[in-house]
């Protein structure tokens, strides 16, 4: 097991609990904030640069941090990493009737209040269409773990969306359109029918349904995301957040000490002393497991001889 850091400016903890309305700024108290803040912007980084932002052909831990907040998913994860319903009315369970008493069949029903970024409502379509994209080969997705027990989709009604399974399969809150793991995000069919959505330009700035939406993507430099006005739960407190693409964790450090940045996530564990000794700076350790990897498509026949895989492996 390591120990991943997140380190937090204490002014702006507010970031912690990003939907509904909160004041930020005041001279004393919870709402006070140092005067190198930008009021109502975090400015963070995670010392590494982003390949891409369509989560449904791109895995990387800091492209989730910034689509699990501008993206469409049917369910998130809490501070527990529990299943909680996003785009989804409940999350499927026997109980509320949403599974199947064999276990092979999941029921979604959907919010009717859902919009996209771009103001086109969501509906039942873009939960099948994006599920039939995940299960075409042609789509470069990170993995069709699971999604390969999907034998049948019904859409009942534009906002209720069926699984048949092949067999049950207890991971399918983690797995369906959810941001618990390296995951796809749902898509909007109304931008991407009829497209290759490996190389459509809608990648390079993504149409979401999230509390923040995708403003610029300057390449090199930083990512720009801001409020949603069509959110369904309302406007979130911090406005404006730039993810600066710093690369060079030294550069991380000296730019977290000068005030440039309000939040370095995760952090390696070596920087810890360092980071300890900036003014307002709060440091906050959670223990996590966390595993480094290098996956191979083996398809490519390249990668099929052993030794280029080791030599891969080895530089």
């Amino acid at each position: 097991m390591r120990r991943l850091v997140a380190l937090l400016v204490g002014s702006l903890a507010l970031v912690a609990d990003l939907s509904g309305c909160a004041k930020v700024g005041g001279a004393s108290g919870t709402d006070a904030r140092h005067a190198y803040t930008h009021p109502h912007e975090l400015r963070f980084a995670a010392a590494e640069d982003i390949v891409g932002l369509n989560p449904m052909i791109t895995s990387q831990a800091v492209v989730m941090y910034l689509t699990s907040m501008t993206m469409a998913w049917l369910v998130k994860t809490d501070a527990r990493s529990e299943p909680i319903p996003e785009l989804a009315l409940v999350v499927p369970s026997k109980h509320n009737g949403g599974i199947s008493a064999d276990g092979k069949t999941i029921t979604w029903h959907l919010r009717h209040d859902a919009k996209w970024s771009d103001g086109v409502p969501f509906t039942a379509d873009d939960v099948v269409f994006s599920t039939k994209l995940i299960l075409d080969p042609k789509t470069n997705v990170v993995s069709h773990d699971g999604w390969d027990q999907i034998a049948r989709i019904d859409e009942p009604n534009k906002y209720t969306v069926v699984y048949h399974l092949k067999a049950p399969f207890s991971n399918f809150a983690f797995t369906y359109f959810s941001t618990g793991d390296a995951n796809p995000s749902i898509l909007p069919e109304h931008l991407l029918a009829g497209k290759d959505v490996n190389t459509d330009p809608y990648n390079a700035l993504p149409i979401g349904i999230g509390p923040y939406k995708f403003e610029a993507w300057n390449r090199g430099d930083s990512v720009v995301l801001v409020a949603n006005p069509t959110y369904f739960r309302g406007l979130p407190k911090i406005q404006r957040i730039v993810y600066k693409t710093v690369q060079d964790r030294n550069t991380v450090l000296s730019e977290l000490r000068t005030h440039e940045l309000d939040l370095w996530t995760p952090v390696a564990p070596h920087y810890i002393n360092d980071v300890r000794g900036i003014a307002g700076v709060k440091t906050l350790l959670t223990p996590s497991y966390f595993y480094d990897h290098l996956d191979f498509n083996l398809s490519h026949p390249v990668l099929q001889d052993p030794v280029v895989r080791r030599a891969l492996r080895m530089a």
